[in-house]
């Protein structure tokens, strides 16, 4: 769990965060706002997963190198990226408009 498990808290916890406030933000909740959110949620939370990572690596005296950070959170990820860029806006759409979120 240590590091990854970590760094993947405080990745999670800068979404949640991220995407809550610009969804506030935002007057109109059409889904192009929806995917607006989501994707700088999702890029807030991978620079946040990369700077914890070089803290804890620093830590063990390890390098986490630029390629390190490519590769754990954007190249072995993609799919991933994908399947919540195709869920979840569709569905954060459907409980707007059905008000059982604000």
């Amino acid at each position: 769990i240590m590091p990854v498990g970590i760094g993947m808290a405080f990745e999670l916890l800068t979404y949640g965060l991220v995407s809550g406030l610009i969804y506030k933000i935002i007057k109109n909740k059409n889904i192009i706002n929806i995917y607006i959110s989501l994707i700088t949620a999702m890029l807030a939370g991978r620079v946040v997963y990369g700077i914890v990572m070089v803290v804890l690596m620093s830590f063990n005296l390890c390098k986490y190198s630029l390629y390190a950070f490519w590769t754990g959170t954007f190249a072995g990820t993609w799919v991933g990226i994908i399947i919540q860029l195709v869920i979840i806006p569709p569905i954060v759409s459907v409980l707007t408009r059905k008000r059982l979120i604000l």
